[in-house]
Parts: C-alpha cells; structure tokens; sequence
C-alpha cells in the first residue's frame, strides 16, 4: 500500500502510512457536526435523567456511525443484532453508573473522530462494545427463564 493510499474500512475511509502504522480517518464535517449533536442531545437527557429518550437518542447515534461507515455488511449485522439486544440494551441503562460511563465513552470516540485517529476510534468503540455486551450478557443471565 502506497502513502496515504485511501482504503475503505469499518469505520469508513482512512488512510494509513505504511511506514509509520499511522492510520488517519475521514469523516465529512458535515457527518462529525450529526454527531456532535446527537451526543448533546444525549448529554441533555442523561442530565435529566430522561432515559428512554437518551436511549432513542444513543441508537440514532450508534446507527449514524454505522451508516457513515459507508459498509452495508456492517450496517446489515447491526440492525439484525440489535433487533435481538434492544431490550438488554435498555436495562443496561438502569445502573446509573454504566449510563454515566457511556455517555464520557460516546464522547470520546466522537473527539477520536475528530482528531481523525481512526486507531483510537476503533479502540475506544470495541471497549464501549465489549462494556455494554458485559452488561447485556448479565442482564439476559439474571433474567428467570
């Protein structure tokens, strides 16, 4: 791969210096601006402790960054898995403490973004994945059969 060659990716188009191992993502401003205003608007119902209109919110903004990814195998495994977690999902939001938790998460991925670091994007999403599906994997388990 050439220096600064484009390649389409999970988290849509980036760049990686091959000498370096330096990957650099690409999202429109326009695309980043969306966020931003999701994840206030999802700021503003935590504060108020609105949780189902957080967790309308945080799904719109989970399927944003899905749908800018620009991977129609990506966005079709999304929608299919969280048909079956939605529920789980939502009472993972009943602890107060993992609700505060994802919203700084969110918040950070988005300033990865920013920064175009696809790296520490990519990281910091699998760990709020891999947190939530914690969660959502104690949730189904305590739940009587």
């Amino acid at each position: 791969m050439a220096i600064g060659e484009s390649r389409d990716g999970i988290l849509g188009q980036f760049r990686i210096n091959p000498a370096t191992g330096e990957t650099k993502l690409f999202m429109s401003a326009k695309d980043l601006a969306q966020l931003w205003r999701l994840q206030q608007r999802i700021e503003r119902y935590h504060q108020a402790q609105r949780r189902h209109e957080y967790y309308r919110e945080n799904h719109a903004l989970h399927e944003a960054i899905v749908a800018f990814s620009g991977n129609s195998i990506l966005k079709e495994m999304h929608a299919r898995l969280l048909v079956r977690v939605r529920r789980p999902r939502y009472m993972a939001l009943l602890s107060q403490e993992r609700w505060d938790e994802s919203v700084r998460e969110h918040a950070e991925v988005l300033a990865a973004f920013e920064a175009k670091d696809a790296r520490r994007a990519g990281e910091l999403m699998y760990r709020h994945i891999a947190r939530t599906g914690e969660i959502v994997m104690a949730t189904l388990a305590a739940e009587p059969s």
